[in-house]
């Protein structure tokens, strides 16, 4: 999938049911996914070097923040099932 072919995605859905929470859900347990708080926080990032990455300090230039990296070319949405 293309950036351009998720933007519209996101736009449909938007436009026909309105703003919602967006998170992320193992697709191995999408029986038990029941309501918007089960959701798994995600981060999306444009991704960089691994250098020094973890759980906690993901790698890629996080797109709510700044930074000056020069991205590879590809986005990961990183989720955490804790």
């Amino acid at each position: 999938m293309k950036i351009s072919e998720l933007i519209s995605l996101l736009q449909q859905a938007e436009n026909k049911f309105g703003d919602m929470p967006v998170g992320a859900y193992s697709a191995e347990y999408c029986y038990e996914l029941s309501k918007p708080e089960d959701l798994m926080e995600v981060s999306l990032r444009v991704m960089t070097s691994y250098l020094c990455s973890s759980e906690q300090q993901l790698p890629g230039v996080d797109l709510l923040g700044k930074s000056d990296i020069e991205p590879n070319l590809f986005l990961t949405l990183f989720y955490s099932d804790r």
